[in-house]
């Protein structure tokens, strides 16, 4: 593995994670674009929720948590010139999120969260590519520990 792809692995994902927390913090609380009262407690409605444009759109696009429901979500998305955040809810109120773009300059990255326990996992190799968005989604959504095995999350 060259050092800029090491580089890009070890800190794009976390550097990604931190950006995306913070757009969604300072767009919800300082602005309130996507904090209506429709959309508070998003973290524990089982769903596929979608922020969009840096945080300032909100859609919760499916109840649903099949496979088919999960590949239309992330396919219906512009990763080229769009910046989006994917977050599948389980109703055990676990989360997994996928977010940013597939401009090199700001990549991809995954990102698992048990909110009410505060745990935080980070990928450690950012995904490259929609499909691989698509299965670490699928992998969580199969339950166990399969996205753990598949994928490094520390």
């Amino acid at each position: 593995m060259s050092t800029d792809r090491m580089i890009k692995s070890t800190i794009g994902p976390l550097y990604l994670h931190l950006m995306c927390c913070c757009c969604v913090f300072f767009l919800t609380t300082q602005l309130g674009v996507a904090s209506d009262r429709a959309n508070e407690g998003w973290e524990e409605r089982p769903g596929i929720h979608v922020f969009s444009n840096y945080g300032a759109e909100y859609v919760l696009e499916s109840e649903d948590l099949s496979e088919a429901a999960v590949r239309a979500v992330i396919e219906d998305l512009d990763w080229v010139d769009g910046f989006h955040q994917v977050i599948v809810v389980r109703p055990s109120g676990e989360s997994m999120e996928v977010g940013g773009s597939l401009q090199e300059e700001i990549g991809l990255a995954a990102v698992y969260r048990i909110t009410p326990d505060k745990v935080t996992s980070v990928i450690h190799e950012a995904p490259e590519t929609i499909e691989e968005i698509v299965g670490i989604l699928l992998a969580f959504n199969q339950g166990g520990d399969l996205w753990r095995i598949r994928y490094d999350f520390r």
